[in-house]
């Protein structure tokens, strides 16, 4: 009875079904195939071709991969750690719908960022090129980003002088004085100020506009909520609200360079050397005549190559708040950091003195303190890049359109490369013999490598000395918990009461 019940049923619904619906119950089996079909070939990728095989494959779920799981783990390095003991070192993986080899050797890592028979590139989603500025230093490929890589680092090699340094130290010296009596939140105030010191690189000027400093540190903030949306183009999410703050930047660069450009067509001199300046000194060089201010593609052109300044002011705000933990929680490295920068400071016998690149030069405990807080940190996790042909690697071979994915954490917290990896130890620097090639890679290196890194660390010094010089301070969250991925920082913030020291 049931049986036939069921039967009837079954009947009715048949009959009910119409052409349209089955239409639609057919296109849903197919596109449920196509992905089964997807998801096989990306965990099955390379196994039937000939020569030598791919590194082994660490599963996961079906089409997904590993992706969840990698993005929700608070520390990468484990991730990375769990399947090198699994599967005997190197391994791949399915990440982001992407067929990922892992980098875990230096050798690799070195062929990854330095070899350009392999034709690597930057591998960056396409939803993280429109926030980072899908015209910028950053996102330009093959020559293109070459010559402008190059044209980038002559600025800021030819900028370290006197009067270069100069601009920091009396933008950070003000800012740092400001702070006395203050409780603040280290990585908001430290984004502002890096945001400050940016004005002063770019354009030779102070920006007295405390409101400015705050809309560009809130723009990039927004940015970095976007990137770890995964593009989600829905009103009202991060992604949505990053691609509004791009457009703001923009349009801020934009604007300022037009009015610089007029500014220096009419003789007015900036306070302090720029890259704008020299920029538009190699723009004129290379075309042979007297710039036009309103050259539209000029000035979208010198946008762009100050993008990336821009858009590292959310990581230097949070590198200033691992900066003033790591002082907080090693009383014994912060009294050989200021014992260190007092011995300058008396070393200048002026009350209103100015440091010099000779000064930071001397710097060398707080440098090694600055480079352990990199380590520790850690705070870029991962690098990417895609194979642009197949090479052999270890007995393995690495396929065109692979993605390589540099695990820098992992790096830096194994033991192999760093005895007592979990230990702040600052010494393990002072002898750069010590730390093995291609293993300390806190912003990479070669042409893809972190375009501000020496100029970041240049305030960092700065900012150390007058912050250990002319304060003290008590942390008001000193066990405030960590977050590791996909940007390493502190929750909250880091907040702390400061004094006049």
């Amino acid at each position: 009875m049931a049986a036939t019940t069921v039967g009837l049923l079954l009947d009715r619904i048949i009959a009910n079904f119409s052409t349209e619906k089955a239409s639609l119950w057919t296109s849903i089996m197919l596109g449920l195939m196509v992905l089964i079909l997807l998801a096989c070939l990306i965990s099955w990728q390379g196994t039937c071709t000939g020569g030598l095989p791919e590194p082994p494959f660490s599963k996961g779920w079906p089409l997904i991969g590993e992706t969840i799981h990698f993005a929700f783990l608070e520390n990468t390095a484990d991730f990375v750690r769990r399947r090198v003991e699994r599967h005997g070192g190197l391994f791949r993986t399915n990440l982001f719908l992407k067929n990922q080899v892992m980098v875990i050797k230096p050798d690799l890592l070195k062929i990854m960022l330095t070899d350009p028979q392999r034709l690597l590139e930057s591998n960056l989603p396409s939803f993280a090129q429109m926030l980072l500025g899908k015209d910028a230093v950053t996102a330009l490929q093959g020559k293109a980003h070459s010559t402008m890589y190059a044209l980038f680092m002559r600025s800021m090699s030819t900028r370290f002088h006197e009067n270069w340094i100069a601009g920091f130290d009396e933008v950070i010296k003000r800012t740092v004085d400001s702070w006395k009596g203050r409780t603040m939140n280290c990585y908001g105030e430290g984004s502002k100020l890096f945001a400050n010191t940016a004005f002063v690189y770019m354009f030779g000027t102070f920006n007295s506009d405390n409101e400015l400093a705050q809309k560009l540190t809130q723009w990039n903030r927004e940015i970095g909520r976007g990137l770890m949306s995964l593009g989600l183009y829905i009103p009202g999410t991060g992604y949505i609200q990053g691609l509004k703050a791009r457009k703001n930047i923009d349009q801020f660069l934009e604007e300022r360079v037009e009015v610089l450009l007029k500014q220096r067509e009419g003789g007015l001199k900036r306070q302090f050397p720029s890259s704008l300046e020299f920029l538009l000194d190699s723009y004129r060089a290379e075309a042979g005549r007297e710039l036009n201010p309103n050259d539209r593609n000029l000035i979208i052109g010198v946008r762009n190559f100050f993008i990336p300044i821009f858009d590292q002011i959310e990581v230097a705000g949070i590198l200033f708040a691992w900066i003033m933990k790591y002082l907080s929680d090693f009383p014994d490295i912060l009294q050989k950091v200021k014992a260190e920068q007092d011995e300058i400071a008396i070393s200048k016998n002026e009350p209103d003195y100015k440091l010099t690149l000779e000064d930071l030069e001397k710097m060398k405990y707080s440098y090694q303190f600055l480079q352990e807080t990199h380590r520790k940190a850690s705070l870029i996790g991962s690098l990417l890049r895609t194979v642009g042909k197949d090479f052999e690697y270890e007995g393995f071979t690495i396929r065109k359109g692979t993605v390589l994915h540099a695990a820098l954490r992992y790096f830096h917290y194994n033991p192999d490369y760093f005895p007592n990896p979990n230990k702040f130890d600052p010494s393990r620097f002072e002898d750069p013999a010590n730390v093995k090639p291609h293993t300390f890679t806190p912003f990479g290196f070669g042409n893809r490598g972190c375009l501000g890194k020496t100029v970041i660390a240049k305030q960092c010094l700065i900012i150390i000395h007058y912050v250990t010089t002319r304060l003290r301070w008590t942390a008001l969250d000193p066990a405030a918990p960590e977050k590791c991925n996909p940007i390493a920082h502190i929750k909250g913030g880091y907040p702390v009461q400061m004094f006049e020291n």
